[in-house]
C-alpha cells in the first residue's frame, strides 16, 4: 500500500490514485459532514490508505472509490476559514525566516561567552515524570498496538498506519528497548495485540482478516482465527479461555482459545467495531464504534443490555475498572468519559486533549 505523501498515479479517464491530502481544519469538516459507511471510508484514506487499496478490500471499482475520494477533496477544502494554498506557503515561509534571525542572533550571543561547565554533584539524575525515558526504534510504519506483558518485562507492538511493509508483530525488553523477536506471518498490518495468561504466548489481529495466537519462546504461530474483515481490536476474557474479536466491518465474534470454535456471532453493528474489553468476571464486553456509541453485552447470550451515548465522534479506546462498574472511553470528539455501566449514564468528562484519543487505561 501506498504510503502518505507518495507519488500518484494517473488513472484512465484523469483519475488520481492518492491518499487524501488536507489539513486539520479540512479533515474535521469533512469528517463533520460524512455518516456512516461514507466517513469510514474517508476515514482510511486520511490515515494514507490509496483508492486502489481502499477498493482491494472493499471489492469496489478503483474509479468508483476514486471519485467518491475526490468529492471528499472538495468538501474538505470547503472548511470555513481554510486558508489557500499560496497563503499557507507565505506563512510557512515568514516562519522560516523568523527563526532563521532567531538562530543568528542567538549564535552571536553565545560567540561571546565562555562554555558553559557542567554543575558538580553525583550522576545524572532520574527522570521526571512525563520525560521520556526509553525509544524503540524499529518500526517503518505507524505503531498502532501496544500491549506490556503482566511481569511489566515485556512489550508487544504491532504497525499498520501508512503501509502495509511492516507487518510483523514485534517483542520488546523494557528495560533495555532492545527487540527480541519478530512475529511473521500476517499479509497485512497489524492493529491489535495482546499477551495471554503468564505472558508466553501473544495474540495479534490483522487487516489480512485474521487473528494469530503465537508462542513468545519459539517465535512459532499456535493457531489462527479467521474473520470477515480487517481486525481492529481484540480482547481475552480475564480467565484467558475467551477470544473477542472485532472488524471494520461492524462484526463482533467470540472463540473458545483451546479449541478454536467459532462460539457466537454478536448483531453486527452499522459501524466499524475499534475498541473492546471485557468486564472483570467476565460476563460482559464493552464495544467501541465509530458511530461514538459505547455498547455492553452479555458473553453469555451474545444479549445487547445497553448503550452508553454521548460521544460525537468515533470511539478508539475502551477500559473496564477492577469492580466492573465503571468504563472509561477515549474518542475522536477529543474527550475523555467515565460511565456508569449499570445505569448507563456518563458520570465525567475529562477535557484538554485536542486530537483523538487513541488509547485509555484505568489504574487498578
Amino acid at each position: 500500500m501506498a504510503q502518505a505523501g507518495s507519488d500518484t498515479t494517473r488513472l484512465p479517464g484523469g483519475l488520481v490514485t492518492a491518499p487524501l491530502s488536507l489539513t486539520r481544519a479540512e479533515r474535521e469538516h469533512l469528517l463533520r459532514a460524512l455518516q456512516g459507511e461514507q466517513r469510514e471510508l474517508a476515514r482510511l484514506a486520511l490515515q494514507g490508505y490509496t483508492a486502489a487499496d481502499i477498493a482491494a478490500r472493499s471489492g469496489r471499482a478503483v474509479r468508483a472509490v476514486e471519485r467518491k475520494l475526490e468529492l471528499f477533496r472538495r468538501l474538505g477544502k470547503q472548511a470555513p476559514g481554510a486558508p489557500s494554498r499560496r497563503r499557507r506557503v507565505a506563512v510557512v515561509l515568514a516562519l522560516a525566516a523568523v527563526a532563521l534571525v532567531a538562530g543568528a542572533l542567538a549564535l552571536v550571543r553565545w560567540r561571546g561567552q565562555p562554555s558553559p561547565q557542567p554543575p558538580p554533584g553525583p550522576g545524572p539524575a532520574a527522570p521526571r515524570m512525563g520525560e521520556e525515558v526509553r525509544r524503540f526504534v524499529g518500526h517503518t510504519e505507524g505503531v498502532m498496538a501496544l500491549a506490556v506483558s503482566p511481569d511489566g518485562r515485556q512489550l508487544l507492538s504491532g504497525a499498520a498506519l501508512g503501509g502495509d511493509r511492516d507487518r510483523a508483530v514485534r517483542l520488546w525488553d523494557l528495560a533495555s528497548g532492545r527487540e527480541l523477536r519478530r512475529l511473521e506471518g500476517h499479509s497485512a498490518g497489524v492493529f491489535a495485540v495482546a499477551f495471554r495468561g503468564d505472558g508466553k504466548q501473544a495474540l495479534s489481529g490483522s487487516a489480512d482478516h485474521t487473528i494469530r495466537l503465537w508462542d513468545l519462546e519459539t517465535g512459532q504461530e499456535l493457531r489462527r482465527f479467521a474473520h470477515e474483515g480487517w481486525v481492529l481490536a481484540i480482547a481475552l476474557s480475564p480467565d484467558g479461555r475467551l477470544l473477542l474479536a472485532a472488524s471494520a466491518d461492524g462484526a463482533l465474534r467470540l472463540w473458545d482459545m483451546e479449541t478454536g470454535r467459532d462460539l457466537r456471532r454478536f448483531a453486527r453493528q452499522r459501524s466499524a467495531v475499534r475498541a473492546l474489553a471485557f468486564s472483570p468476571d467476565g460476563q460482559r464486553a464493552l464495544t467501541g464504534s465509530y458511530d461514538g456509541v459505547v455498547r455492553v453485552w452479555s458473553v453469555g447470550t451474545g444479549q445487547l443490555l445497553r448503550s452508553l451515548q454521548g460521544h460525537k465522534d468515533g470511539v478508539h479506546g475502551l477500559a473496564c475498572s477492577s469492580d466492573g462498574r465503571h468504563a472509561l472511553s477515549g474518542a475522536s470528539d477529543a474527550t475523555l468519559r467515565l460511565w456508569d455501566v449499570e445505569a448507563g449514564t456518563e458520570i465525567r468528562r475529562f477535557p484538554g486533549h485536542t486530537s483523538t484519543l487513541h488509547g485509555v487505561a484505568l489504574s487498578p
